[in-house]
């Protein structure tokens, strides 16, 4: 849609602040009261309230409307949920920051480690500090000196361990850590709430019939309820130590590989096909991600490339344009008393003859589709309107060679209509 015919409001952008979701923040913008608790999807053909289709997530399909904004598919652009995890786990993508606090404060007392001359007046326990060392998603702890409080040289470093430690840092040594607390304070960096995505970021896929196949994440995020479910009723059993810590090593495994399932040293969660599962991670990188592949590399109206070719025959101002792009791209004309006829007789041509017209553009914001309408000549323009007519000969455009590097990468040209399927230009 063209910038004119858009309704939004326009906003200056005052400053961006970039933060960790804390699991109280976590919380508050979770639309599942009590949290996500259960694996299943649907119960008796219907989505589950508590289940990973809960309806208060927003709408994936057009006969729906979402139970938290009442919008359509349309509308509603989705709302997260939460889970209550029993026990803290490492986020992946915090846990070699982690270690750096880690090696920053004391393990004992949390205060900011200080150079020996630095001592005096402190307020630390002066206690020998272990080495932190990280293989795959475990964590030790390892003493030059013997532990004074398990009398062990090297320990196990679980999540619940490092969050209590992080916890304990003042919000003063979280600036002198580079960390604002009000925004971001080293705790956060542990999980203890999993926000659970929008349906709208995992919509289901509709198979032959009524069948549903579950996007990789709801499958991923069912494993990590079913993994948190055990482990809660383990401990609340009074289960051996070995137990609950093998429900605590799946749960961090389920989270871990939610987020990246290419880390090394770590096996690859698989679906039922034995395909390697499609991570949040793997959705964000690379040219085919969220990133480069939707929001900066767009498609775009308006644009077109192919292969670039020499002409002698063309001015220096000219590009050679393939007529096959020259009728796919428009330039919106606005129709007057002078030009009322020749727009007419565009509109009449329509879309499959060169030169035509695509769209026409009413007063009122309306498009009419040339191509998919049964007889455009029936179509009688009024002055205001807007004909999207084909490109032609003359009409300027920008032209562009990447890497865009100085600003005669892309300089103006005027369109030369040619046949075949190259742009040209005059090397001269």
């Amino acid at each position: 849609m063209a910038m004119s015919d858009s309704k939004a409001p326009v906003r200056t952008v005052k400053r961006v602040q970039f933060g960790i979701l804390s699991p109280d923040e976590i919380r508050r913008m979770s639309v599942t009261e009590g949290g996500i608790r259960f694996p299943e999807t649907y119960e008796g053909g219907r989505p589950k309230q508590g289940g990973l289709m809960d309806p208060r997530q927003g709408v994936i399909d057009r006969n729906s409307r979402c139970q938290t904004c009442a919008g359509n598919q349309t509308e509603c652009p989705g709302h997260f949920g939460h889970i209550d995890l029993a026990k803290p786990v490492f986020h992946v993508g915090f846990l070699t920051k982690t270690i750096k606090i880690l090696r920053c404060v004391c393990f004992y007392c949390s205060k900011l480690l200080v150079s020996p001359p630095r001592k005096g007046g402190h307020g630390g326990c002066g206690r020998y500090q272990p080495n932190i060392r990280r293989a795959g998603l475990d964590l030790t702890a390892e003493w030059k000196h013997v532990n004074e409080d398990s009398q062990e040289k090297k320990i196990s470093l679980s999540a619940e361990r490092v969050w209590e430690i992080l916890k304990h840092i003042v919000d003063e040594e979280c600036f002198i850590l580079g960390m604002d607390p009000k925004f971001a304070r080293p705790d956060w960096m542990i999980m203890t709430v999993l926000p659970v995505p929008p349906l709208s970021v995992r919509p289901a896929v509709v198979m032959y019939g009524s069948a549903r196949n579950q996007d990789d994440l709801t499958h991923k995020l069912a494993d990590i309820i079913k993994s948190n479910n055990e482990l809660l009723r383990n401990e609340q059993a009074g289960a051996a130590a070995h137990v609950l810590s093998e429900n605590i090593k799946m749960l961090q495994f389920h989270v871990a590989t939610l987020i990246d399932n290419d880390m090394p040293g770590l096996p690859r969660a698989m679906q039922k096909s034995g395909k390697p599962l499609k991570a949040i991670k793997a959705r964000l990188k690379g040219k085919e991600g969220r990133i480069r592949g939707n929001l900066m590399g767009k498609r775009v109206d308006f644009s077109a490339r192919t292969v670039i070719t020499p002409d002698p025959n063309l001015r220096i101002d000219q590009v050679g344009v393939p007529r096959s792009i020259a009728q796919n791209m428009t330039f919106p004309e606005i129709v007057t008393p002078f030009n009322i006829d020749k727009m007419q007789e565009l509109v009449r041509r329509g879309n499959s003859q060169y030169p035509g017209a695509k769209y026409i553009v009413r007063d009122n914001g309306e498009r009419i589709d040339l191509r998919f309408h049964p007889k455009s000549s029936d179509l009688h323009l009024q002055c205001g309107y807007k004909v999207e007519r084909h490109i032609r000969d003359g009409d300027l455009v920008i032209f562009n060679r990447q890497p865009t590097l100085h600003k005669m990468s892309m300089m103006g040209h005027r369109v030369k209509v040619l046949p075949w399927s190259t742009f040209r230009m005059n090397l001269r």
